[in-house]
Formats: C-alpha cells, sequence, structure tokens
C-alpha cells in the first residue's frame, strides 16, 4: 500500500524510483566445478590413545604444575 507522507531520510529510495526487469538475476551463477587432480592419501601414524594426553613419562601426573615446569 503506497504512502503518501514524506521522509526525513536522504538516502531512502522511494519505489517509483527504480525499475526492476521481471527477468532480472541478481547473482551470477557458481562456477562450473573441475576434476580433482590424482593425489596419494597422506598416511598418519596415530598411535596415541584417543581421549589421553601424550605427555613424557618423566612428567609427575599427580603434579598439575608439573608441565609447566
Amino acid at each position: 500500500m503506497p504512502s503518501n507522507r514524506t521522509s526525513n531520510d536522504i538516502d531512502l529510495v522511494q519505489p517509483t524510483q527504480y525499475n526492476v526487469q521481471p527477468n532480472w538475476v541478481a547473482k551470477k551463477p557458481p562456477p562450473e566445478p573441475w576434476e580433482l587432480p590424482d593425489f596419494k592419501p597422506l598416511h598418519i601414524d596415530d598411535f596415541d590413545n584417543h581421549g589421553t594426553p601424550n605427555l613424557p613419562p618423566t612428567l609427575d601426573r599427580n603434579d598439575p604444575f608439573a608441565i609447566f615446569g
């Protein structure tokens, strides 16, 4: 519903001041994907148990400040 009120906002664009074509597309379509190059995955020998800290065996595990010393 159009309004006949005026605004004090100088950046306001009234709907009658621009035309949008019905077939106008706002964004470019995404680029076509390309083929990935051949690669050999990097083998990681993960021998540590997950969820346990990897601390030196000489560290006193009962002293929380020993890791900083």
